[in-house]
């Protein structure tokens, strides 16, 4: 084995050096034995040439069968292959065929210390030490059938997207039992940010359309719906698509200012559907071989002119019905972040891609922002909410996100009821919007019950009001109220905790037939007003008329959310023994569950005895899901 400059020579010999053993050398070059970027994987191709022998061997050739590269032995191409520095070009030796896939795969990801495709769990970040060409490595791997968890952030460079999201999608369809598949677009999200404001000096060729990012975000979850992953999150990039619709506005005004055009005749299909269609009436006769076409700004015009009524153009659909043609998937549960699938671009495809899952699709969550890209595109939401239509749903959760004090919401209280009307199999219901919910306003008048199945609800008090206290809802079981405590503004910009709404959503809770099995649930977003909020109750204790908690004798279990911000276990123990206290005052209270809690130091001794003296019934404090802290095994200390 020797390396000559790039090339690789492999010499094969008798193992008696004679004058005839050079006869038997066999040279090979990689670069001309693997050239395969544009073939099909798993395929060997090996051209004859590549068997010719050195020009200083003689020219009589031995009549025994020469020994190719796939005859040697697996050490000696194991070693061969340790010589390829080029992961590119190791990659593309991987790919030849199953024998080298099992020495070239492997001793890649050994080189960068990837996760291994057999581990099930991978998550790739690309501002880590992540690889130009790991995805191609997955992809071209045997043992991508044993991937389960998918996770990857797309990068922001233009280069890579596509080719990305295409080995995402292949690598998709050659898994088998993919659970969990997330591919953020944060970083896309803020590269459109930035390419908003320079526009004039954006990296983005032209003929990159929103139609064309539409056909690549629907190919790889078209992809992820056939290979039937359980659990997709469907991120999405607002700003983004933002920019793109507005080069695509820039190259209107452009043909339509009279300034000189032409059009592209060999890329008609990277271009706006307008300008290939200008095309294909302009020029028929077009000699593809040419590079441009001008076209007179007369006919242009005119042609606008004529079909510029919105009916008139055709659809997505029409323009490309390849992304339509799935109507069998098999994802079981999609988190949709809805501000770019829910616009005029991609509302047809979103509404074919969730109605291809209707048959297996039981949890679907959207995530709006409170003061994003939903602005404009209110036709779209609303049309979404009125023909969707999902029989075997049961978990549903619409939140928005935003900064405090924003409040829009696409749709109105009465699309929303109607979506839920055609649902009446759901039993877990969600409506947040922290840190304010989306307005409920006046409930519409519909005949038929509505969420007769439903047994979770987590939502701000006044929804929960809404959705229990209004004709047509009938709840009776109901088993789980999560009270999402909303945050009232006070002097200087400062936010407290509005006690008062909480209180009189409990005593709209008392007032039901199924307190004997109801579990509670408080998402708290804020310190300021805690404290007072409970040590009003606190004061009341368990005699009072006036007290509330006493009466809820069917909670066994209480759930709280901290949102990473509330220290219900703080350092101070005297914060921890208020909230035991106030738990105490539930009677029948059994088990306390405490998620989204920040670092804290206490130890478990002292958390067993603030449960032991203020809640005695209490058995179990589970804190963030992995820590379960058993209150009979602890000893309290002298």
């Amino acid at each position: 084995v020797r390396k000559v400059g790039t090339k690789m020579w492999v010499c094969v010999s008798t193992l008696e050096p004679t004058p005839r053993s050079c006869s038997l050398a066999s040279t090979f070059t990689f670069s001309s034995l693997f050239s395969i970027h544009n073939r099909s994987p798993f395929k060997t191709h090996l051209p004859q040439a590549a068997f010719a022998s050195p020009t200083s061997c003689p020219q009589k050739m031995d009549p025994r069968p020469r020994t190719q590269l796939l005859d040697l032995p697996a050490e000696l191409l194991e070693r061969v292959l340790e010589y390829v520095s080029d992961d590119a070009s190791l990659l593309d030796i991987g790919a030849a065929c199953k024998l080298l896939n099992k020495m070239a795969i492997p001793l890649y990801f050994s080189r960068t210390g990837l996760p291994k495709p057999q581990d099930g769990l991978i998550i790739l970040q690309y501002w880590g030490d992540t690889p130009d060409h790991a995805l191609q490595a997955f992809r071209c791997s045997l043992q991508a059938e044993h991937i389960t968890w998918l996770c990857y952030d797309l990068p922001p460079r233009f280069e890579r997207l596509l080719q990305d999201m295409e080995d995402l999608a292949r690598i998709a369809t050659r898994t088998k039992g993919l659970v969990i598949f997330i591919a953020s677009l944060d970083e896309i999200e803020q590269w459109g940010t930035e390419l908003i404001h320079r526009l004039d000096q954006c990296p983005i060729p032209k003929s990159f359309t929103p139609e064309r990012w539409l056909r690549a975000c629907a190919s790889l979850f078209n992809a992820l719906g056939r290979s039937g992953c359980a659990n997709l999150t469907m991120h999405g990039a607002p700003m983004f698509l933002r920019a793109l619709l507005l080069m695509q506005d820039r190259l209107q005004s452009s043909l339509l200012s009279g300034g000189a055009c032409f059009l592209y005749s060999d890329t008609a299909g990277d271009l706006p559907w307008f300008v290939a269609t200008l095309q294909a009436e302009l020029e028929p006769k077009a000699s593809r071989s040419q590079k441009y076409c001008p076209a007179p700004i007369s006919k242009i015009l005119h042609w606008i002119k004529k079909d510029q009524r919105t009916t008139a153009l055709p659809s997505i659909a029409e323009r490309d019905p390849q992304i339509f043609t799935d109507k069998k998937l098999k994802v079981s549960s999609i988190t949709l972040y809805a501000d770019m699938y829910f616009t005029n671009t991609f509302v047809d495809w979103t509404l074919h891609f969730l109605h291809g899952n209707a048959q297996s699709l039981t949890t679907l969550e959207i995530q709006y922002h409170l003061d994003g890209f939903a602005r404009g595109n209110e036709h779209a939401w609303q049309r979404a909410f009125s023909e969707l239509r999902l029989p075997r749903l049961k978990a549903f959760t619409f939140a928005g996100q935003g900064d405090v004090g924003d409040s829009y919401c696409p749709i109105t209280s009465e699309q929303l009821t109607r979506f839920l009307s055609h649902h009446p199999f759901l039993e877990k219901l969600t409506l947040l919007g922290p840190p304010y919910p989306p307005p409920v306003p006046s409930f519409p008048n519909l005949k038929q019950s509505i969420l007769p199945n439903l047994r979770h609800i987590a939502a701000t008090p006044a929804t929960i009001e809404w959705m229990l206290y209004r004709k047509g809802y009938h709840c009776e079981a109901l088993r789980n109220v999560v009270i999402s405590a909303r945050r009232i503004p006070v002097s200087l910009g400062i936010l407290t905790l509005d006690g008062d709404e909480l209180n009189r959503c409990l005593r709209l809770l008392l007032r039901k037939t199924f307190l004997d099995q109801l579990d509670l649930g408080f998402q708290f977003h804020t310190e300021i007003g805690l404290n007072a909020w409970l040590q009003s109750h606190v004061r009341l204790g368990k005699t009072s008329g006036l007290a509330l908690f006493p009466r809820f004798t069917g909670t066994r279990r209480v759930k709280i959310w901290c949102n990473h911000r509330i220290f219900v276990i703080s350092d101070q123990a005297n914060r921890f023994n208020l909230f035991a206290e106030w738990l105490g005052l539930l009677p029948q209270v059994e088990e306390l569950e405490i998620l989204d809690h920040p670092s804290w130091t206490l130890d478990h001794t002292s958390i067993a005895a603030s449960i032991r003296r203020f809640c005695s019934k209490v058995k179990k404090v589970v804190v963030n899901i992995g820590t379960v802290i058993d209150i009979d095994a602890h000893v309290t200390p002298h």
